[in-house]
């Protein structure tokens, strides 16, 4: 019988890395589960390659826009300049979405940028199948 293991994996990691991990642990008689908590600038613009090596993204907006626009955003003289909605992060946003099902996976956001309900119909279009909102944004969402 196949034990199941998650891994949260840190798209800060290299692909061959990803697939030692995967090699090593089938091998080991295992079965592996590996997605993103976190995806920064460089996993979202590679992730056509990395959708083969996951089971599924769950995009962090926060640190998704952070890595993207070069912003501290705990730094109080550039959060004029965090824009989550910038157009960079919508089109990795966009990319993820359109390589995770090009490969046959599915694709989540979390972070601030899922409760903006502005933003929702977009997300749904780009083709995310979960949406990972503040309690106090379910009532909008239940309701939709």
């Amino acid at each position: 019988m196949n034990k199941k293991q998650n891994f949260w994996y840190n798209y800060k990691r290299r692909t061959y890395e990803i697939k030692n991990i995967v090699i090593n642990y089938i091998y080991s008689g295992g079965f592996i589960n590996l997605n993103s908590s976190d995806v920064s600038s460089l996993a979202a613009l590679t992730a056509d390659e990395l959708a083969k090596e996951v089971d599924f993204f769950s995009v962090g907006s926060n640190d998704l826009t952070q890595y993207t626009l070069a912003l501290d955003r705990c730094n109080s003289s550039a959060e004029k300049y965090y824009d989550s909605h910038h157009p960079a992060v919508i089109k990795l946003l966009e990319s993820v979405a359109e390589s995770a099902h090009k490969n046959g996976i599915k694709a989540g956001i979390c972070g601030e940028l899922a409760s903006d309900t502005a933003m929702t119909e977009t997300f749904i279009k780009m083709g995310y199948e979960s949406l990972s909102v503040s309690v106090s944004k379910l009532e909008f969402f239940t309701k939709r």
